[in-house]
Protein backbone atom coordinates (compact mmCIF):
# COMPACT_ATOMS: atom_id res chain seq x y z
CA UNK A 1 0.00 0.00 0.00
CA UNK A 2 1.94 3.04 -1.36
CA UNK A 3 1.50 5.83 0.99
CA UNK A 4 -0.42 8.51 0.12
CA UNK A 5 -3.36 6.12 0.42
CA UNK A 6 -3.49 6.38 3.92
CA UNK A 7 -3.87 10.51 4.02
CA UNK A 8 -6.05 11.55 1.19
CA UNK A 9 -9.28 12.49 2.69
CA UNK A 10 -8.69 15.06 -0.23
CA UNK A 11 -8.60 12.88 -2.99
CA UNK A 12 -11.62 12.26 -4.41
CA UNK A 13 -11.54 8.96 -5.65
CA UNK A 14 -10.42 7.59 -2.26
CA UNK A 15 -13.09 9.70 -0.65
CA UNK A 16 -15.83 8.82 -2.57
CA UNK A 17 -14.77 4.96 -2.37
CA UNK A 18 -14.66 5.12 0.95
CA UNK A 19 -16.93 7.84 2.41
CA UNK A 20 -19.67 8.33 -0.01
CA UNK A 21 -21.97 7.67 3.18
CA UNK A 22 -21.35 11.42 3.85
CA UNK A 23 -23.27 13.22 1.29
CA UNK A 24 -26.03 10.43 0.96
CA UNK A 25 -29.66 10.66 0.79
CA UNK A 26 -29.91 9.64 4.45
CA UNK A 27 -27.31 10.92 5.90
CA UNK A 28 -27.96 14.32 4.62
CA UNK A 29 -32.09 14.74 4.84
CA UNK A 30 -31.81 16.33 8.36
CA UNK A 31 -29.19 18.60 8.32
CA UNK A 32 -30.68 19.73 4.58
CA UNK A 33 -34.52 19.86 6.47
CA UNK A 34 -32.89 22.61 8.84
CA UNK A 35 -31.34 24.69 6.34
CA UNK A 36 -34.98 25.66 4.75
CA UNK A 37 -33.98 26.84 1.04
CA UNK A 38 -36.08 29.44 -0.15
CA UNK A 39 -36.89 30.93 -3.47
CA UNK A 40 -33.90 33.31 -4.97
CA UNK A 41 -31.73 32.92 -2.23
CA UNK A 42 -28.09 32.69 -2.27
CA UNK A 43 -25.79 30.39 -0.44
CA UNK A 44 -22.90 29.43 1.19
CA UNK A 45 -21.88 25.88 1.39
CA UNK A 46 -18.93 25.78 3.41
CA UNK A 47 -16.60 22.68 2.80
CA UNK A 48 -18.05 21.39 -0.46
CA UNK A 49 -15.94 18.41 -0.69
CA UNK A 50 -16.74 17.33 -3.97
CA UNK A 51 -19.96 18.86 -4.63
CA UNK A 52 -22.62 16.14 -4.64
CA UNK A 53 -24.85 18.54 -2.44
CA UNK A 54 -23.79 21.32 -3.74
CA UNK A 55 -25.07 20.02 -7.22
CA UNK A 56 -28.40 19.38 -5.38
CA UNK A 57 -28.44 22.82 -3.75
CA UNK A 58 -28.06 24.52 -6.98
CA UNK A 59 -30.53 22.48 -9.19
CA UNK A 60 -33.24 23.57 -5.98
CA UNK A 61 -32.51 27.15 -5.97
CA UNK A 62 -32.41 27.32 -10.01
CA UNK A 63 -36.13 27.61 -11.21
CA UNK A 64 -35.82 30.88 -8.61
CA UNK A 65 -33.11 32.26 -9.69
CA UNK A 66 -31.11 31.36 -6.24
CA UNK A 67 -27.63 30.67 -6.32
CA UNK A 68 -24.64 28.93 -4.35
CA UNK A 69 -21.12 29.86 -3.62
CA UNK A 70 -19.26 26.78 -2.71
CA UNK A 71 -15.59 26.51 -1.12
CA UNK A 72 -13.21 24.22 0.18
CA UNK A 73 -9.51 24.06 0.96
CA UNK A 74 -8.81 21.15 -1.27
CA UNK A 75 -8.35 22.27 -4.81
CA UNK A 76 -8.36 18.15 -5.61
CA UNK A 77 -11.95 18.37 -4.17
CA UNK A 78 -12.87 21.58 -6.01
CA UNK A 79 -11.71 19.78 -9.30
CA UNK A 80 -13.96 17.00 -8.88
CA UNK A 81 -16.51 19.11 -7.95
CA UNK A 82 -16.59 21.03 -10.75
CA UNK A 83 -18.13 17.94 -12.68
CA UNK A 84 -21.55 19.53 -11.34
CA UNK A 85 -21.10 23.23 -13.19
CA UNK A 86 -23.88 25.15 -13.74
CA UNK A 87 -25.01 29.12 -14.18
CA UNK A 88 -25.83 29.00 -10.87
CA UNK A 89 -22.53 27.78 -8.69
CA UNK A 90 -19.29 29.53 -8.01
CA UNK A 91 -16.40 27.21 -6.90
CA UNK A 92 -13.43 28.86 -4.62
CA UNK A 93 -10.49 27.31 -2.94
CA UNK A 94 -10.81 28.85 0.53
CA UNK A 95 -9.52 27.69 4.18
CA UNK A 96 -13.09 27.64 5.81
CA UNK A 97 -10.52 29.59 8.93
CA UNK A 98 -9.80 32.28 6.71
CA UNK A 99 -13.41 32.94 5.46
CA UNK A 100 -13.61 36.02 6.94
CA UNK A 101 -10.41 38.06 5.19
CA UNK A 102 -11.37 36.48 2.11
CA UNK A 103 -15.14 37.56 2.16
CA UNK A 104 -13.61 41.44 2.53
CA UNK A 105 -11.14 40.52 -0.46
CA UNK A 106 -14.26 39.52 -2.67
CA UNK A 107 -16.97 41.86 -1.25
CA UNK A 108 -18.96 39.33 0.05
CA UNK A 109 -19.23 40.42 3.81
CA UNK A 110 -22.92 40.30 4.47
CA UNK A 111 -23.60 38.73 0.87
CA UNK A 112 -25.67 35.55 1.99
CA UNK A 113 -29.14 34.52 2.94
CA UNK A 114 -27.88 30.99 4.47
CA UNK A 115 -24.48 28.94 5.23
CA UNK A 116 -24.45 25.57 4.78
CA UNK A 117 -21.96 22.81 6.00
CA UNK A 118 -21.80 19.12 6.18
CA UNK A 119 -19.19 17.16 7.37
CA UNK A 120 -16.72 19.84 7.41
CA UNK A 121 -16.92 22.42 10.26
CA UNK A 122 -14.17 20.39 12.28
CA UNK A 123 -13.00 18.57 9.20
CA UNK A 124 -10.95 21.23 7.57
CA UNK A 125 -7.16 22.38 8.66
CA UNK A 126 -4.58 22.20 5.99
CA UNK A 127 -1.99 20.08 7.35
CA UNK A 128 1.24 19.62 5.67
CA UNK A 129 2.63 16.36 6.28
CA UNK A 130 6.16 15.23 6.32
CA UNK A 131 7.20 13.52 3.23
CA UNK A 132 6.28 10.01 2.66
CA UNK A 133 7.02 7.07 0.27
CA UNK A 134 5.97 9.15 -3.06
CA UNK A 135 8.14 12.36 -1.74
CA UNK A 136 4.74 13.83 -1.54
CA UNK A 137 3.35 16.14 1.33
CA UNK A 138 -0.46 15.97 0.37
CA UNK A 139 -2.79 18.18 2.40
CA UNK A 140 -5.48 17.11 4.62
CA UNK A 141 -8.03 19.19 6.01
CA UNK A 142 -9.55 19.25 9.25
CA UNK A 143 -11.10 22.70 10.43
CA UNK A 144 -9.59 22.25 13.81
CA UNK A 145 -6.61 24.91 14.35
CA UNK A 146 -9.62 28.02 14.82
CA UNK A 147 -12.94 26.57 15.45
CA UNK A 148 -14.07 30.65 16.92
CA UNK A 149 -12.46 31.79 13.65
CA UNK A 150 -15.24 29.39 11.06
CA UNK A 151 -17.99 30.77 13.54
CA UNK A 152 -16.94 34.17 13.27
CA UNK A 153 -16.35 33.70 9.34
CA UNK A 154 -19.83 32.26 8.53
CA UNK A 155 -21.48 35.66 10.95
CA UNK A 156 -19.60 37.95 8.51
CA UNK A 157 -21.26 36.28 5.49
CA UNK A 158 -24.21 36.34 6.16
CA UNK A 159 -27.08 39.06 5.51
CA UNK A 160 -29.18 40.20 8.95
CA UNK A 161 -31.81 37.61 9.93
CA UNK A 162 -29.52 34.77 7.67
CA UNK A 163 -29.33 31.39 9.34
CA UNK A 164 -26.39 28.80 9.65
CA UNK A 165 -27.15 24.93 9.31
CA UNK A 166 -24.60 22.59 9.76
CA UNK A 167 -23.98 19.09 10.56
CA UNK A 168 -20.31 17.89 12.11
CA UNK A 169 -18.42 14.83 14.34
CA UNK A 170 -19.94 15.55 18.13
CA UNK A 171 -18.53 14.73 20.95
CA UNK A 172 -17.90 10.91 21.49
CA UNK A 173 -17.60 10.98 17.53
CA UNK A 174 -15.62 7.71 16.52
CA UNK A 175 -15.96 6.24 20.15
CA UNK A 176 -13.70 3.49 19.40
CA UNK A 177 -11.85 3.98 16.65
CA UNK A 178 -10.30 7.14 18.03
CA UNK A 179 -9.17 5.39 21.66
CA UNK A 180 -7.98 3.13 19.52
CA UNK A 181 -5.45 4.52 17.41
CA UNK A 182 -4.37 6.91 20.85
CA UNK A 183 -3.26 3.10 22.33
CA UNK A 184 -1.70 2.34 19.72
CA UNK A 185 0.69 4.82 18.71
CA UNK A 186 0.92 5.40 22.83
CA UNK A 187 2.66 1.14 22.28
CA UNK A 188 5.29 2.19 19.58
CA UNK A 189 6.24 5.65 21.46
CA UNK A 190 4.32 7.94 19.54
CA UNK A 191 2.42 10.93 21.26
CA UNK A 192 -1.18 10.70 19.59
CA UNK A 193 -1.98 14.24 21.44
CA UNK A 194 0.23 15.67 19.00
CA UNK A 195 -1.48 13.87 15.76
CA UNK A 196 -5.05 13.77 16.46
CA UNK A 197 -6.74 15.49 13.62
CA UNK A 198 -10.53 15.32 14.80
CA UNK A 199 -12.23 18.14 16.95
CA UNK A 200 -15.52 16.71 18.37
CA UNK A 201 -16.96 19.32 20.42
CA UNK A 202 -19.57 18.99 23.49
CA UNK A 203 -23.07 20.79 22.05
CA UNK A 204 -22.85 23.18 24.93
CA UNK A 205 -18.70 24.16 23.77
CA UNK A 206 -19.69 24.50 20.48
CA UNK A 207 -23.07 26.76 21.52
CA UNK A 208 -20.86 28.56 23.21
CA UNK A 209 -18.77 29.08 19.93
CA UNK A 210 -21.59 30.31 18.37
CA UNK A 211 -22.80 32.55 20.94
CA UNK A 212 -19.30 34.39 20.83
CA UNK A 213 -19.69 35.18 16.94
CA UNK A 214 -22.83 36.62 17.37
CA UNK A 215 -25.47 33.84 16.87
CA UNK A 216 -28.90 33.36 18.59
CA UNK A 217 -28.93 29.55 18.70
CA UNK A 218 -32.46 28.27 17.34
CA UNK A 219 -31.51 24.14 18.18
CA UNK A 220 -28.08 22.61 19.01
CA UNK A 221 -28.36 18.09 20.10
CA UNK A 222 -25.96 15.69 19.51
CA UNK A 223 -27.47 12.70 17.15
CA UNK A 224 -25.83 9.29 17.40
CA UNK A 225 -25.66 7.74 14.09
CA UNK A 226 -24.41 4.40 13.75
CA UNK A 227 -22.82 4.60 9.93
CA UNK A 228 -21.73 1.19 7.69
CA UNK A 229 -18.46 1.93 6.38
CA UNK A 230 -18.38 0.19 2.41
CA UNK A 231 -15.10 -0.77 2.73
CA UNK A 232 -14.49 -1.98 6.31
CA UNK A 233 -12.44 -0.33 8.99
CA UNK A 234 -9.07 -1.01 7.15
CA UNK A 235 -10.96 1.47 4.18
CA UNK A 236 -12.17 4.05 6.91
CA UNK A 237 -8.98 4.51 8.20
CA UNK A 238 -6.78 4.91 5.55
CA UNK A 239 -9.43 7.70 4.17
CA UNK A 240 -9.51 9.48 7.53
CA UNK A 241 -7.27 8.51 10.12
CA UNK A 242 -3.54 9.55 8.14
CA UNK A 243 -2.79 12.39 10.25
CA UNK A 244 -2.43 9.50 13.78
CA UNK A 245 -0.50 7.24 10.94
CA UNK A 246 1.91 9.38 8.97
CA UNK A 247 4.52 10.14 12.22
CA UNK A 248 4.86 5.99 11.49
CA UNK A 249 7.97 4.78 10.59
CA UNK A 250 6.83 2.72 7.17
CA UNK A 251 3.62 1.86 5.27
CA UNK A 252 4.06 -1.91 7.33
CA UNK A 253 4.13 -0.37 10.49
CA UNK A 254 0.99 1.89 9.61
CA UNK A 255 -0.58 -1.52 8.06
CA UNK A 256 0.28 -2.94 12.02
CA UNK A 257 -1.74 -0.29 13.61
CA UNK A 258 -4.57 -0.02 11.00
CA UNK A 259 -4.96 -3.83 11.69
CA UNK A 260 -4.53 -3.96 15.25
CA UNK A 261 -7.57 -1.29 15.80
CA UNK A 262 -9.32 -3.38 13.13
CA UNK A 263 -8.90 -6.04 15.69
CA UNK A 264 -9.89 -4.47 18.89
CA UNK A 265 -12.97 -3.00 16.87
CA UNK A 266 -14.00 -6.51 15.90
CA UNK A 267 -16.45 -7.78 18.90
CA UNK A 268 -18.44 -4.93 18.58
CA UNK A 269 -18.10 -3.10 15.10
CA UNK A 270 -18.38 -6.13 12.80
CA UNK A 271 -21.09 -7.55 11.85
CA UNK A 272 -20.21 -11.14 10.94
CA UNK A 273 -24.03 -12.55 9.46
CA UNK A 274 -23.56 -9.75 6.86
CA UNK A 275 -20.15 -9.26 6.64
CA UNK A 276 -20.80 -5.40 7.64
CA UNK A 277 -18.63 -3.13 9.75
CA UNK A 278 -20.47 0.04 11.44
CA UNK A 279 -18.48 3.43 13.05
CA UNK A 280 -20.20 4.94 15.96
CA UNK A 281 -20.77 8.33 14.25
CA UNK A 282 -21.81 11.26 16.70
CA UNK A 283 -23.28 14.15 15.05
CA UNK A 284 -23.66 17.79 16.08
CA UNK A 285 -26.38 19.04 14.21
CA UNK A 286 -27.27 22.75 14.91
CA UNK A 287 -29.23 26.02 13.20
CA UNK A 288 -28.06 29.36 14.51
CA UNK A 289 -29.70 32.40 13.16
CA UNK A 290 -27.57 36.16 12.75
CA UNK A 291 -29.56 38.59 14.13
Amino acid sequence: MSAPNWHRSDNPAVYNANASFVYSAAATAPVLALLGLQAGERILDLGCGSGELTAQLAAELAPSGGSVVAVDVAQSMLDAAKRFETDNIRWHCVDGQQLEPWLDAQGEREAFDRVFSNAAVNDHEPLRLPMLADHSAPQMHWMNRDPAAVARGVFAALKSDGTFAAELGGFGCATGVRGGMHAALRRRGVDPTLHDPWYYPTDHAYAEILRAAGFTIDSIALVPRPTKVPSGVRGWLKTFGGPFLAPLADDAEREAVVAEVEELLRPDSYDADRDEWTVMYMRLRFRATKP
